[in-house]
């Protein structure tokens, strides 16, 4: 082989040498430059997915209950037949944990408290269903007294659970009504306590209207009079002492408004709410004023029990 040939060959072999090494580094670009990118895109997936899948095995590993009151009816006292079923709290919990929930017991604290007399005779009472509530409140008795009631409730996750407390005095006296104004916290077994808010109960009735409690002013025969006024009418009529009358109806109504007038934004039945209206207007008129009724959804059904 000539020299020439033999130098031609050497460039060939050089050529094919810098062509490879160069087809080398060009493949080894493009996988720097993918795996840059594929990083990229996994950063960005990885940033949004992993909280995600830490949440979601977060929620697993950790079962707990969030219950919440998500509304609450004070529901008044009422016949079923002859007898008199007393009246009560009615409230809806939510769960919105991922595990159930159970109740065990609960709080009660009477803020404030008022014995009214009945001042003005009326028709007899009917019996009061001593096995259709839960929790005996005492009478005559000093305000901030804290009781604990039993209580067994499952709030399940994810749901909506009603649990009611019914309330009757110790006293079965139908000459007399208590107001009360409370405040209620239902226990769970680990010891948390849920805060149900406050409430204004009268037991063992709520009509509380001209027997237990004279307004300010009231409507008779297109009339207006002031109490006073009223109750002398009312007791000549009757032969009654008229300074006796005024008396008592004058003690009951400083308790009411006492009552009324600490409450806030207490919650109350639809009958109280009645009585608040009357307090702010200060008059009443028996022709015009409705009983509300109670609302059916958040009323239970006495149970009797043994």
């Amino acid at each position: 082989m000539s020299d020439v040939e033999s130098g031609d060959f050497e460039d060939d072999e050089k050529r094919d040498f810098r062509d490879s090494v160069e087809k080398m580094r060009g493949r080894s670009s493009r996988r720097k430059i993918l795996k840059f990118f594929g990083a990229a895109v996994g950063v960005i997936v990885t940033a949004g997915f992993l909280p995600e899948v830490g949440k979601f095995l977060f929620d697993r590993m950790t079962y707990r209950s969030n219950v919440s009151v998500a509304d609450r009816k004070i529901y008044s006292p009422r016949y079923e037949g002859e007898q008199w079923v007393p009246g009560g709290v009615s409230f809806a919990l939510r769960n919105d944990g991922n595990r159930k929930s159970l109740f065990t017991g609960a709080q009660i604290t009477i803020e404030k408290y008022a014995r009214l007399k009945a001042c003005i005779s009326g028709s007899g009472g009917s019996e009061i269903i001593e096995s259709c509530y839960s929790v005996t409140l005492p009478v005559d008795v000093t305000p901030k007294k804290t009781m604990n009631v039993d209580l067994r409730q499952v709030v399940e996750n994810e749901n909506l659970t009603f649990c009611s407390l019914s309330f009757s005095p110790s006293e079965k006296d139908e000459g007399f009504v208590h107001l009360y104004l409370l405040d209620i916290s239902i226990l769970q077994d680990d010891g948390a306590a849920i805060e149900c808010g406050k409430l204004i109960v009268a037991t063992p009735k709520e009509e509380l209207m001209t027997r237990y409690w004279v307004p300010d002013h009231i409507m008779q025969e297109d009339k207006l009079l002031k109490r006073e006024e009223y109750l002398r009418v009312w007791a000549g009529s009757q032969g009654s002492n008229a300074d006796s009358v005024i008396r008592c109806a004058e003690a009951n109504d400083r308790a009411v408004k006492s009552i009324f007038s600490s409450a806030g934004k207490a919650f109350m039945s639809p009958v109280m709410e009645g009585v608040k209206q009357i307090l702010k207007s200060g008059e009443y008129d028996p022709k015009t004023y409705v009983v509300p009724k109670n609302s059916a959804q958040y009323t239970p059904k006495c149970e009797k029990q043994d």
